[in-house]
């Protein structure tokens, strides 16, 4: 009788408790893969900072005003 008594009262806590840890795994999920956006954001806009300081970049730069100017489209 007692162990009935005691079931019922537990399995509440159980199914909660079940419960929390579901919401929890998917906040956790939630974060991990907003910081994995942010990771692979970050990393786009290194490779375009680099992109654009680098030699190749300002040479084209250069090249393309010198075409406009030449043909009259500045």
């Amino acid at each position: 009788m007692y162990k009935f008594l005691i079931i019922a009262l537990l399995a509440p806590m159980l199914i909660t408790g079940c419960a929390l840890d579901v919401d929890l795994q998917n906040e956790r999920n939630a974060n991990a893969l907003h910081r994995l956006e942010v990771s692979l954001a970050t990393d786009k806009q290194y490779k375009n900072d680099a992109y654009y300081a680098s030699e190749e970049y300002q040479n084209a730069k250069h090249a393309n005003q010198f075409l406009a100017k030449a043909y009259g489209r500045e």
